[in-house]
Order: structure tokens, then sequence, then C-alpha cells
């Protein structure tokens, strides 16, 4: 077997909502959007039973046994004999609610069952065993996810939309977040449904008026940047919201030409952090 070499997407959300709590997990409802801000996952076979992890890029301090492509490698194996050196050249920034960590799972799930020729039943019921949004990692594009990021509904749209990612200097502990949010007694927008039909109009005005993410004002409490990039975004032309569970804002623009000129004026303040980039 020769190596394998996948390219995995990282994601937004257009809109994320807080349905309730179900047997102690939050069930979600959110539209997702694949990016064209991807990591390149290589995997080699081997026979020594070892599985080998080697990052590069940005830098993952995540211990190997946590790291989520490593417990996808792990699951794969097993249930199929033999083992992998995994390498992940890291672009998707950490800890920012882009879903780095998920799509890297998902591209070791990819890799390793095009190289073994597991079927595609197999590896999304694999990528479910690792994190709830990895099986949509798998296929990625436009999507309602629902529940706990498990059940995936595919929605239909040619659309390219104009973004720019503003990422924060803190990041925001997603399980701190959650336990805000329930404190703060967030209520559900229940607009993600008619978001998606905005989206497979073509009709981007409205769309840009149903943005949301029910775990803004939760993730504010825990890092107060997340309420200055968003001003930045939104002064800056955009319709902006957050990813996630934070720390990353986005905002989407008309057209190309008026999101490169919210970067053009953005990024002598924000350099690094503010990255140009579309939806595919």
């Amino acid at each position: 077997m020769k190596a394998t070499k996948v390219f995995v997407p990282a994601k937004i959300n257009l809109t994320l909502d807080l349905l309730g709590v179900s047997e102690g997990y939050h069930e979600l409802e959110s539209l997702v959007a694949s990016i064209d801000l991807v990591d390149a996952v290589t995997v080699f076979p081997k026979k020594d039973g070892e599985i080998g992890l080697h990052m590069t890029g940005i830098p993952c301090r995540c211990p190997k046994e946590k790291n989520n492509a490593y417990q996808a490698a792990k699951a794969f194996f097993s249930e199929h004999e033999g083992s992998a050196d995994i390498l992940i050249e890291k672009n998707i920034p950490l800890g920012g609610g882009l879903g780095g960590s998920s799509a890297d799972a998902a591209g070791v799930l990819r890799a390793l069952g095009g190289m073994y020729g597991a079927t595609e039943e197999t590896v999304a019921r694999l990528a479910e065993t690792v994190g709830s949004d990895v099986n949509y990692m798998l296929r990625g594009g436009y999507a309602v996810m629902r529940g706990r990021g498990e059940r995936v509904e595919k929605v239909e749209s040619d659309a390219r939309l104009p973004l720019l990612i503003l990422l924060s200097d803190l990041p925001v502990n997603t399980a701190a977040c959650y336990r805000k949010c329930d404190e703060l007694g967030l209520r559900p927008v229940r607009g993600t449904v008619s978001a998606a039909e905005c989206l497979k109009r073509g009709d981007l005005a409205a769309l840009k008026e149903k943005l949301f993410n029910g775990m803004t004002e939760a993730a504010k409490t825990l890092n107060p940047q997340i309420s200055e990039n968003l001003a930045a975004l939104t002064g800056a032309g955009g319709a902006a919201s957050m990813t996630g569970s934070g720390s990353a804002t986005f905002a989407l623009f008309d057209t190309e030409e008026a999101r490169d000129g919210a970067y053009e004026r953005l990024r002598p303040t924000y350099g690094e952090k503010l990255l140009k980039c579309k939806t595919i």
C-alpha cells in the first residue's frame, strides 16, 4: 500500500441554535459551510502496530493520545489490521470554532478508508465514535447539522460566499461556554431552516440578515475580544457573526471586491489574525 494524502477544509457556522439539553448533551441545529482553509493529511502505512502522529505548520500542544486524528486512527485500526504514521500539514487555526481537529480526524478516516477499501458506511460509523461533527467533516459543503452534530442534512447551493475571518488572541473553552449558556438561560432562535432556504435560493441579502450564533453572548463573557472583533468586522461593512463556541468571528460580504476592500482596511490593525476566504 502507498501513502495517501487528502485535503480537509475548515468550517464555519452560519447559524448555530441551542435547542435544549437531552440526556446530558446540548441539542443543536446549525447551518454549516466548508471554507477554503484546509489541512493536508497524509497517511503512511506500516506494520509495527504503532500509530505515529506528526504535525507541521500551526503548532498543536495537545498530547498525541488526546488528538482527534490519533483517536480516529485508533478507532480505524481497532477493526482493521495494520498501523500508520500520520502527517498533518496544519493550516486551520486551533481553538477558534473552525473545526480543525474534527477536520483532521475526518481526513485520517478518509485516507485510511481509501487505503484499506473500507465502505463509506464503515467510515461514517467510525466518525461518529470520534466526534459529533466528524461525520459532517467527511463530506463538507453546505449542510444542516442537528442533535449533537451527528445528524447531517446536505443543503444544495452553488454559492461561494466571500468571507473574512478574524481570529482572537484567546481561545474559548467549549465546555465552559456551554455552562455559561446554561447560566444565562439562552432561548432558541429557530432560524436555521429559514437561513438554509435563503442559501438555496441564492438570496445573499436575506442570508446576511439571518446569521446568528446562540453561543455568542456566553462566549463574549469568557472572551471580551469577541465583541471587539465583531464590531470591527461590522464596521468594515460585513454581516458579522461568531463560529462554533468561538473565539473566531467572521463577516459575510456581498462581493469579493467588497470583501477585499474590507481586508485592506483591517489588515494594518489585525495582520495575520485576519484571513480572506470563501465557502466551497
